[in-house]
């Protein structure tokens, strides 16, 4: 199964009593950017995937010779409502093609070695159309729920604005637990690698083709189809309706997958 009995009934839980104290979203302020910056560089530091000398404004950010990706890249964050006010608990960011870097924007594509089918595929493709998730983290303590939110945020965000691949670099245990989440629309591009501190997967997703993937349910392993159902509510919670095709909305009548779409673009 994707993750354990209690992740999948917080997901359950927060499509039918949302956690007001839990919020993800763009970033938006410079503060916001701060922290999300600042969480990056100290759990990098303390996994040993950075050097303290890597380090710049008091150590509270990765300096650009190490980090040159932070410069074209969109923000994400999960905050708690806490005494003190928002805490940035989680961060994560989508690094976008720049008009002079194109391809070579991408970090999975600069320090990777990919299978050369699939290099040669990903450069006929249009790098304005494609997005990296890039620097994921946590805070100690958080739960994997923050990290669902973060995955959540930025898969809607890249399929309102028309995004047609994910590229990554992810931890072999995540790749395979995002594999049974989207199935075969998240292929291997490149073999495990071992990059700063541990295995890393080179991976895309076909974000043309997710939606259906997630509601694509088992049809005879009972347990695993609700648990399909649940996930596949959390992810669509809040996805503008239009975003989805007449089949995907045949899929929700016959599976029925009760999910809260929102009525149009924000």
């Amino acid at each position: 199964m994707f993750s354990s009995l209690r992740l999948i009934r917080q997901l359950h839980a927060a499509t039918q009593r949302p956690d007001a104290s839990l919020r993800a979203s763009i970033v938006v302020t410079d503060a916001q950017l701060k922290a999300a910056k600042a969480l990056h560089a100290r759990v990098f530091l303390d996994r040993g995937y950075v050097r303290a000398s890597d380090l710049v404004d008091g150590g509270k950010a990765i300096g650009p010779a190490e980090d040159p990706y932070q410069t074209h890249a969109t923000y994400f964050v999960v905050e708690r409502l806490q005494p003190q006010g928002r805490v940035v608990v989680a961060t994560a960011r989508l690094i976008h093609a720049t008009p002079q870097l194109k391809h070579n924007s991408f970090q999975t594509l600069v320090n990777q070695r990919l299978n050369q089918s699939q290099l040669t595929y990903l450069q006929s493709l249009d790098p304005a159309r494609c997005v990296e998730v890039s620097g994921l983290v946590k805070a100690k303590g958080e739960s994997t729920f923050a990290v669902m939110m973060l995955y959540r945020a930025m898969w809607q965000y890249s399929i309102v604005r028309g995004y047609k691949l994910w590229l990554m670099s992810c931890d072999e245990g995540l790749y395979r637990k995002l594999k049974t989440l989207f199935g075969d629309t998240l292929v291997a591009i490149g073999r495990p690698t071992f990059f700063k501190g541990h295995h890393v997967v080179p991976a895309m997703l076909e974000l043309d083709h997710s939606i259906g993937q997630l509601l694509s349910l088992s049809r005879y392993n009972v347990v695993k189809r609700q648990a399909q159902m649940i996930l596949a509510r959390f992810f669509l919670h809040g996805l503008p309706a239009s975003c989805l095709h007449p089949e995907h909305h045949n899929q929700l009548r016959n599976h029925n997958i009760k999910a809260q779409l929102a009525n149009s673009h924000e």
